[in-house]
């Protein structure tokens, strides 16, 4: 075996065992903090050295040594970065206290609203077919469409976090809660929503729902989110096929896994290689990147030079218009400002991280952003893989409808 070789293992090794270390160090039933590690355990550490050993990586890309090299000492330095900070942050605190709060819905307006978007996606979704994978809303307007999907199901989010929470302080009866959940699962099908969003919304709701059980069974969260990522993620990828691709595509379950794991499933970590290899011959973007993030509802008839996703940027197909490539929150700051700008960026998700993370266990306040905590970890999932571009203005758009139906929905004393 070539130094170079065993010293791509070791690299990759490393990455692992921090990985799992900041898994297990986090004494709380679950936490941003350990998304970030599950995410850089699977996406960036462990799928990617199953790839390199088999010298196959997503889209056909062909990595050199040095680059894998290279990217492994970002993420090594990144999350050497994240860990110090994010210690800092939270100023030793070791509690995992959980404080009790209580939101005070007027559930009336919960139904209403609950109720109103849920029958809207349902009537509006993909001509009917809720159970298929479509293009959501069905009107003519991209923009329109868009902006109507993602504030009903902003309105769906917090209509079924507040009304599980109504119903574990008993002001809401068993039945009410069943159509709830019945509702919202006709109009947020598995099988017909992007994983991003199965996640946000499922996830969120079994966290509310299980909280006490997962605080007296430690390590239960990351076991069932290792697992269902593992196996779900790539079941449900192959769900955007018609019945007739499926069959011709895929001839047995090696080929659905082949398919994901060595795909653009799991291309995150080839995307950052992409990324550090475009910088290196294209020069850094000087924060344009970041600025079409923030700037993203600008459309671009105002603004012609508006970029486009990270991901899209540095990984142009041949023959190909496909721009749905990921971009991790390491190479969006890489591709702004260099290793500089990877380390700025996962320095501030390391401070906002401990501040939330200790806001929602440690707090008492009952508000918004402790109410919808929960599906955070979706959205985390999502920024995380990226690109950013998209990740940024769902979270926005959806958290910002939830905000007004949360102000709407609760009593004022």
């Amino acid at each position: 075996m070539h130094l170079d070789t065993i010293a791509i293992i070791v690299s990759f090794l490393l990455n692992i065992l921090i990985s799992f270390y900041g898994i297990l160090a986090d004494k709380q039933a679950f936490s941003l903090n350990k998304m970030v590690w599950i995410f850089n355990l699977l996406f960036l550490s462990l799928v990617p050295m199953g790839q390199f050993a088999l010298g196959q990586f997503p889209w056909g890309r062909i990595l050199n040594t040095p680059t894998i090299l290279y990217a492994n000492g970002i993420i090594l330095l990144c999350n050497l970065v994240y860990t110090v900070i994010r210690q800092k942050a939270r100023k030793n605190r070791n509690e995992i206290a959980d404080k009790p709060r209580s939101y005070s819905f007027k559930k009336t307006q919960v139904s209403v609203l609950y109720f109103s978007a849920s029958t809207l996606l349902i009537l509006l979704s993909n001509n009917g077919h809720f159970w298929e994978r479509g293009n959501g809303v069905s009107i003519e307007n991209a923009t329109i469409q868009l902006l109507v999907d993602k504030v009903l199901r902003g309105v769906c989010l917090f209509g079924l976090l507040a009304s599980i929470q109504l119903w574990k302080e008993k002001k809401m009866s068993n039945g009410l809660l069943f159509v709830v959940l019945l509702m919202g699962c006709i109009a947020h099908f598995p099988t017909a929503i992007p994983r991003y969003w199965l996640a946000t919304f499922y996830l969120g709701a079994m966290l509310v729902f299980l909280k006490e059980y997962l605080k007296k069974h430690q390590q239960l969260f990351e076991t069932f989110l290792l697992g269902s990522t593992i196996l779900l993620f790539p079941i449900l990828s192959i769900v955007r096929f018609s019945r007739s691709e499926i069959k011709s595509t895929f001839g047995s379950i090696q080929d659905v896994f082949s398919y994901s794991f060595l795909g653009g499933d799991f291309d995150a970590y080839s995307s950052l290689c992409s990324t550090i290899n475009y910088v290196h011959s294209q020069g850094i973007t000087w924060g344009k990147q970041l600025a079409t993030v923030l700037l993203f509802f600008v459309p671009r008839s105002i603004w012609p030079s508006k970029s486009v996703g990270s991901g899209a940027l540095v990984n142009k197909l041949e023959h190909s218009d496909f721009t749905n490539f990921s971009s991790t929150f390491i190479a969006e700051g890489y591709i702004n400002f260099g290793i500089l700008g990877s380390i700025l960026f996962i320095a501030g998700l390391a401070l906002f991280i401990a501040r939330y993370d200790d806001g929602y266990w440690l707090g008492g306040q009952s508000q918004f952003k402790y109410l919808i905590y929960p599906a955070a970890m979706g959205m985390m999932f999502f920024m995380l893989r990226g690109d950013m571009l998209s990740s940024f203005a769902y979270s926005v758009g959806l958290f910002c409808s939830g905000w007004i139906c949360y102000t709407f929905s609760k009593n004022r004393h």
